[in-house]
């Protein structure tokens, strides 16, 4: 803290900045680019970023002028080096691994915590400089801001959406972030001015240093971290349940699908009375569209997708159904390949009859290796139509990768079906196979779940659909193309 008297008016003092307007504009862009949120150009990252360095820039050199200006200097420390981790996590898939432990909700409430924490040690700071200048401490504005900062938590819990009032809220913030500028003002002609603490790393140093971290922090992620850990084991030749195996060929079930099941999901298949299978291959490189118009025919098509439905023997009518993929070339896996399934019972008259199961598959080297899916579950999505209205659906969610030098890579999803009514209904199962198709994406979406269907041909994620419908009678199976 240093009160110095007001220097004489001459033409420098009216051209350059003092080192506290300097600091505290630093200080106020800091904020008002951490709380400014603009959802395109990765800006909702760029521009808290670049605020965090700038309240940095500011608290730094005001970090001795009282103890309350330290704490905001020590507090915009810790947050970068919460944010910096998060930024560079961002380009692996560790968010996913880590989203059902505690830690992203520590992180949530730590960077809600800490933004109303700096206003409030900021506030207080203001308050000591007022009074090193024999003016009353009451720096509202600055007052008026943490309560600012505590009512944006209790919106966010509230879950406000209300476009008028988020408005008019941001409005406030930034005619309160006016008020204290003008505070900061006056305090400087009344005679308050600083002497910037001596460091020995400029501002633009620290500036790089924090960019060469990300970058290469972020190239490292893009390079190791983008792909989910898979439990890959050599399968052994076994002739387990051939007699099975025989009677599924017999009935036209695909061999190359059927080389690919687990001996439980083949086990299932005891005793199969019919079988429903329907197979297409597509295309999936970049700028080209997964569907043809009556114009073109693509001639390269490096995708097969089977759907297979095996009905098995009981009271009820039962099906397994099987969604089987095939890459017929090497499109080169850039991270987290997903898969997403309509059931049948999504469209009613029937009821799942166990749980989905399924393996992913490769060959090297002549021989072939296989691992259960890194997450393979069933979840509830939530769509809202044109009329505002929230339809729920049961689907089935897989997530794999699968390593640079593989071929013939494959796999599969499998679940049971029983019917609920006992009249005939159309068997309609729908595989959404979302290939990535390049490593640039942030953050990393790894969770099949939160990637929707990119049906857009020049998107970094091409989605591709299959589907499988039939109808059974006593007479035969009706597949539906």
């Amino acid at each position: 803290m240093n009160a110095q008297p007001l220097p004489q008016p001459n033409s420098y003092s009216f051209t350059a900045p003092t080192p506290w307007r300097k600091s505290m504009g630093h200080v106020l862009l800091g904020m008002a680019l951490c709380t400014l949120t603009l959802r395109f150009l990765w800006l909702d990252y760029l521009l808290p970023a670049i605020g965090m360095v700038l309240s940095l820039w500011g608290f730094r050199a005001l970090r001795r002028e009282n103890n309350w200006f330290q704490g905001c200097f020590v507090l915009a420390v810790l947050k970068i080096s919460v944010t910096v981790p998060i930024l560079i996590g961002n380009t692996t898939v560790l968010p996913e691994m880590l989203r059902d432990t505690p830690i992203p909700f520590a992180l949530t409430v730590l960077g809600t915590l800490l933004p109303l924490a700096e206003a409030f040690c900021l506030w207080r700071a203001l308050c000591a400089a007022q009074c090193a200048v024999n003016r009353p401490p009451h720096a509202r504005a600055a007052a008026l801001l943490t309560l600012w900062y505590a009512f944006l938590i209790i919106l966010a819990l509230m879950q406000a959406s209300s476009l008028l009032l988020v408005g008019g809220f941001f409005v406030i913030y930034f005619v309160l972030l006016h008020r204290v500028k003008r505070l900061v003002t006056e305090l400087g002609t009344a005679g308050y001015a600083v002497c910037p603490a001596p460091v020995r790393v400029s501002d633009g140093q620290i500036a790089l240093a924090l960019s060469a971290v990300l970058v290469l922090g972020g190239g490292l992620g893009y390079l190791f971290g983008g792909s989910v850990p898979m439990d890959w084991h050599a399968m052994e030749t076994s002739d387990e349940h051939a007699e099975i195996r025989a009677h599924l060929l017999e009935l036209g079930f695909p061999e190359a699908v059927l080389n690919d099941l687990t001996p439980e999901d083949l086990a299932a298949c005891d005793g199969a009375l019919r079988v429903a299978v329907h197979t297409a291959e597509y295309p999936a490189r970049l700028n080209q569209s997964p569907y043809m118009d009556s114009h073109d025919e693509y001639t390269v098509k490096e995708l097969r997708l089977t759907g297979v439905g095996v009905q098995l023997p009981g009271e009820r009518e039962r099906w397994m159904i099987f969604h089987h993929f095939a890459w017929l070339v090497d499109p080169a896996f850039y991270g987290v390949e997903s898969l997403h399934i309509l059931p049948a019972y999504y469209t009613g008259g029937w009821n799942p009859d166990g749980k989905p199961t399924g393996q992913v598959l490769y060959d090297r080297d002549g021989r072939t290796f296989a691992a259960p899916y890194y997450a393979l579950d069933h979840q509830t999505t939530h769509a809202q139509d044109f009329f505002g209205s929230v339809r729920t659906a049961p689907s089935i969610f897989a997530s794999f990768s699968l390593p640079k030098q593989s071929a013939r890579c494959r796999g599969y999803v499998a679940y049971p079906i029983a019917e609920t009514v006992n009249i005939p209904t159309i068997v309609y199962s729908s595989l959404n196979y979302t290939h990535q198709r390049g490593w640039i994406q942030y953050p990393v979406v790894a969770d099949p779940a939160q990637r929707g269907s990119y049906w857009n041909q020049n998107s970094l994620f091409l989605t591709i659909q299959n589907i499988l419908r039939f109808y059974s009678t006593e007479s035969g199976i009706d597949v539906l193309s």
